[in-house]
């Protein structure tokens, strides 16, 4: 059930107080964010979504060997409700210098998830296989690379 508005300011904020680096609320509502600039980092990401009260954290998914942005993150809310609000009011918004991309998160049900359905980068299509297709996929007609014609 969701929480009363009065107090999911405090609750919001008591809840990030307990968690680890690592952790996340249970039985919240995560919002996917992409299009991030690579210079977003954790603290402008909250700051843009820490004006709605249920507000607990946000993350932005960094590659684990160079702890470069990914370019996405995630944001989670107490409040179903708030996290709505937050999705539609900030979608299209610039964080930094780019406008973000705001979509309801799959988050938690398949780890892979949300990095397969909503990768901007290095997208391979349905299956994965991505075979002429983008830079360095192999023959085919790869957009503007190889001989045209023949």
């Amino acid at each position: 059930a969701a929480l009363p508005a009065a107090g999911a300011a405090r609750s919001g904020q008591a809840v990030a107080a307990t968690l680890g680096e690592n952790e996340w609320p249970e039985h919240d509502y995560q919002l996917f964010v992409g299009n991030l600039d690579k210079t977003v980092g954790d603290s402008l990401l909250a700051q843009k979504f820490s004006k709605w009260p249920s507000f607990v954290k946000a993350r932005v998914v960094r590659d684990l060997r160079t702890h470069r942005s990914k370019g996405y993150g995630f944001v989670s809310f107490l409040d179903a409700v708030e996290s709505v609000r937050a999705l539609r009011e900030m979608n299209n918004q610039l964080i930094g210098p780019r406008p973000c991309k705001v979509l309801k998160s799959d988050r938690g049900k398949d780890p892979l998830a949300d990095e397969l359905k909503y990768s901007m980068y290095g997208h391979k299509g349905k299956h994965g296989r991505g075979k002429g297709r983008g830079p360095g996929g192999g023959g085919g007609a790869g957009r503007g690379r190889g001989r045209s014609g023949g």
